[in-house]
Parts: structure tokens; C-alpha cells; sequence
């Protein structure tokens, strides 16, 4: 595909047949989403979606554990804003614990590390990094028409997004926005980007790291 971008497909708790499925904007700043109301519904034939990461190895793949709820913690344990803690164990000191992992939104990514930028090899340099203009909504508002089983592999993951390379961008969709005559409302995601190639970066925020 191309760096800091991968794609992923439901695993067995989700199912998704010729479905149309919410979305929400991320960032109105890019001309990819000019005129683009929030909340359109998109057509997915079998539910597949992006993840992004700063780094050159691809997105976060299923990783719903850190991401905005999208899927189950890491540790099996508690429901997603639970203190994440083992029944019956004494509570550690507070001097002794860990510093929490920050939380990363299932359609954003992890900002490098203090650690990685030291060996920065496979870091993607902040202006090239993928920049997410749209996103699935939340799993309790995703069904809009069609079929759809779970729907946590997919729930605030990417629809749409834009990469620079080079002297260009690369733009990459999660859904079909020119399906037959049935996307009307996804077409303009397409002509955002012809009519707008040249300066896609327009709004782009940049990382201080």
C-alpha cells in the first residue's frame, strides 16, 4: 500500500454484506472533505477499513486495544474505562507503577516515542505522515442500511486517507465511493481530490515530533 497505512478486513465478530455505514469528519480542513457534511453514509461491500501509524511498518492493523473503544484492552480484562486491575491482587505502590500508555484513537495513530526517536530509521517524518480526513462513527451508530454483524473492527477506523509521496499524494478509500449510481453522496470525496491534487496539504497540522 503505501507507509504508515495498512488495511484491515473484519475478523470473525464482525460481518458486513453490500451495507451503507455512517461515518464521522476528523478533519474539515482538508479539501478532500470540502462541502461534506458529517455523518454521510458511505457503502462498504464487505467491511474493510485503514489503519494509519507513524511509522514505515503500516498502521495498527486489528489493534483495537489501543484505539478509541473499537475493540476489546489488551489484557482481556473490564470494560474499556474500568481500572484495568486483577481482583484480589494488592494495588502497587504508586511510585512503582508504570506511567500509563497514552490513549490512541482507533482512527488516529501513536505518536513516536522518546525511545523510537532515538533510532528514528523507521519513523515517517511528521509532513509525511497519513493524515485522516474521515472516519467510521462509533459502533452504536454505524448500521445506516444492509447487513451488519458487530461492527467493533471497523467503528471509528479510517474511510479516507491522504499521504503524501514525493511531489504528490497518495489518497486511499476504505469504502467504494463510485459504486454504480448508489454513492452519490460519496462522489464528491473523489472530486475533492482531482480538483484539488495540487494542494491537498491546505490545513495539514504537522507534529512537533
Amino acid at each position: 500500500m503505501t507507509y504508515g497505512v495498512s488495511m484491515n478486513t473484519p475478523g470473525t465478530g464482525s460481518r458486513v454484506v453490500g451495507s451503507f455505514l455512517r461515518t464521522q469528519l476528523v478533519d474539515d480542513a482538508s479539501p478532500i472533505v470540502y462541502g461534506i457534511q458529517d455523518r454521510l453514509a458511505v457503502y462498504s461491500d464487505s467491511g474493510q477499513s485503514l489503519s494509519v501509524s507513524a511509522t514505515g511498518g503500516g498502521g495498527r492493523g486489528g489493534g483495537a486495544g489501543r484505539g478509541g473503544g473499537a475493540g476489546p484492552r489488551a489484557t482481556g480484562r473490564g470494560l474499556p474505562d474500568e481500572v484495568d486491575s486483577v481482583r484480589g491482587r494488592p494495588a502497587l505502590d504508586p511510585r512503582f507503577e508504570a506511567a500509563p500508555t497514552p490513549r490512541v484513537d482507533a482512527w488516529a495513530y501513536a505518536l513516536p516515542t522518546d525511545e523510537q526517536l532515538r533510532s528514528p530509521l523507521n519513523i515517517i517524518p511528521p509532513q509525511y505522515r497519513p493524515r485522516v480526513p474521515l472516519r467510521f462513527a462509533d459502533q452504536n451508530q454505524l448500521l445506516v442500511s444492509g447487513l451488519l454483524q458487530g461492527g467493533g473492527d471497523i467503528a471509528q477506523r479510517p474511510v479516507v486517507v491522504d499521504v503524501p509521496m514525493e511531489q504528490g499524494h497518495v489518497v486511499l478509500f476504505a469504502n467504494n465511493p463510485l459504486y454504480r449510481g448508489s454513492t452519490v453522496g460519496s462522489y464528491a470525496l473523489v472530486l475533492n481530490v482531482i480538483v484539488n491534487f495540487d494542494n491537498l496539504n491546505a490545513g495539514r497540522k504537522v507534529d512537533v515530533k
